[in-house]
């Protein structure tokens, strides 16, 4: 089948902004080459959409912020997506995030013909007791499932690691050049301003070894989803202003280009306490830059960064620890030189050419499978 070309459904999630929303598009970008795309989603249509899939709408009202409502939201949107499928007749729907695989999975019920491939994108250990069991029950109905980790996969049944497979995020953005041979002074970080993301403990740590290298400024690249209710950003501002760290710590929001802000950077921080694959850190390894990353739940920052050969892990929640590891690279430029170029290695292992093509054979598998 594999020089077939299938009729693909994307099932947009409610949280397709930021690294989920731009790996979901770039992969039906890619597939759109020689296989007919369908874009489902209850937003507004998204002009680069239109280049390459056919938009249809899911009509439903769903509120943005992962944060509210919960199981009961996965259940939104059921009945209009199994009267879109019907009507459409994919070969094969794809689904990232968790309320779009609950609703893809209960709604794929219905069909026996079409495929359903879905992706854990999160942290799967948030699902506990109750709720993992459930999980794993409604998630059985897929013939596919794709995880970013190895951990991730580790988490659910059997059942569904028999049938899955762990492909990475590619680095799909253009790896700019080094603007100048000596690196700047600035330590940064790029990430959605939430509570997973702890860029609390990265001022904390930074507050720590201040005064010892006053040349130093942490730049923390991101902003706030939309319509979010918790005021992380505020609390930022407001850890930045107890320190009177304002002159040397800098929030300069969010840039579509922002691997050519940091690229020159003196090393690149991940401060997380959650991630699935964190796509900031592995183009901020792609970029050569000396990385630090905490061991993330659920536990698979080793699948990327290999401590003191291309990066350094710190244990998560630990400020004295990454503080520390800080300082290890401003007090041996050469050590972290060397790190930075074994990290750019990565450039290679996470091409899109790769991360793609693992894609098409995973797909074609599964839609070469009789039910």
């Amino acid at each position: 089948m594999n020089d077939k070309s299938l009729k693909i459904a994307f099932l947009e999630d409610d949280t397709a902004d930021g690294g989920l929303g731009m790996v979901f598009r770039a992969l039906a970008k890619e597939l759109s080459q020689d296989n007919e795309i369908i874009y489902i989603s209850h937003r507004k249509e998204k002009e680069e959409v239109k280049e390459y899939a056919t938009y249809v709408n899911l009509p439903f009202h769903s509120s943005a912020g992962e944060e509210e409502n919960g199981l009961l939201k996965s259940l939104c949107g059921v009945f209009p997506l199994i009267k879109i499928i019907y009507e459409e007749q994919p070969d094969l729907v794809i689904s990232f995030g968790f309320y779009s695989n609950i609703r893809v999975c209960i709604a794929g019920r219905f069909f026996r013909k079409t495929k359903i491939l879905i992706s854990e994108r999160g942290n799967a250990k948030r699902f506990k007791y109750f709720v993992l069991f459930a999980v794993n029950t409604i998630f059985r109905r897929a013939d596919g499932f794709v995880f970013q980790s190895n951990a991730a996969k580790a988490v659910f049944s059997k059942r569904i690691q028999k049938k899955s497979a762990v492909i990475y995020n590619a680095v799909f953005k253009d790896i700019p050049s080094r603007k100048s041979i000596k690196r700047n002074n600035y330590i940064v970080s790029v990430g959605r301003f939430h509570p997973d993301k702890n860029f609390l403990l990265l001022i904390d740590a930074f507050a720590m070894i201040a005064d010892r290298y006053p040349e130093c400024e942490l730049v923390i690249y991101g902003e706030e989803e939309p319509g979010s209710m918790l005021h992380y950003g505020n609390e930022m501002k407001e850890r930045i202003a107890f320190y009177n760290l304002e002159t040397r710590i800098k929030l300069p929001g969010q840039f579509s280009n922002v691997l050519e802000h940091i690229v020159d950077a003196r090393m690149f921080v991940l401060p997380s306490d959650l991630e699935g694959m964190p796509n900031a850190l592995v183009e901020a390894m792609a970029c050569g830059l000396p990385v630090i990353t905490t061991d993330f739940d659920p536990g698979n920052a080793g699948e990327f960064v290999i401590n003191n050969e291309n990066g350094l892990i710190v244990r998560r929640g630990d400020a004295c620890g990454l503080a520390a590891a800080m300082e290890k690279y401003l007090n041996n430029p050469d050590f972290a030189q060397q790190l930075g170029k074994h990290a750019a290695e990565t450039r290679i292992v996470f091409s899109k050419e790769k991360i793609f093509q693992k894609w098409r054979d995973y797909i074609h598998q599964i839609c070469d499978q009789s039910r």
